[in-house]
């Protein structure tokens, strides 16, 4: 029965962190779209994200990733760098990029969230 206990306890702790080191290959670590409160935003040449993650502290590390493969529109999304952190505190805060040129050149910029959101962007 002792053994038991520690099987169970075994098992149980590794459920728990298995979701926590996983990256996405596109979007990197765990993260999400805050954009039901603020919505993300065009302002100049500027390219304002609102995100939501959860950590030991706040300030992580973002870099924009885009596709422009076709001339009609482009696809913005972020890559977190900073691996999801076992603290349980939560943070909002707007992450603001430089529209590369080439995604400012197309019709219509869209941004896309690591939940499948497909978010166009007005300009």
């Amino acid at each position: 029965m002792k053994y038991l206990k520690y099987l169970f306890l075994i098992i149980f702790l590794s459920g728990c962190t298995e979701g926590v080191r996983t990256i996405h290959p596109e979007f990197g670590y765990l993260y999400k779209l805050n954009s039901d409160f603020i919505p993300p935003e065009i302002s100049n040449d500027s390219l304002r994200i609102p995100v939501f993650y959860s950590g030991c502290n706040d300030n992580h590390s973002f870099n924009l990733q885009y596709n422009t493969s076709r001339l009609s529109y482009s696809e913005v999304w972020l890559f977190k760098k900073t691996p999801t952190q076992f603290c349980e505190a939560a943070f909002s805060e707007i992450i603001s990029f430089r529209i590369p040129p080439e995604v400012a050149l197309t019709n219509e910029i869209y941004l896309l969230g690591p939940k499948g959101e497909r978010i166009l962007l007005s300009r």
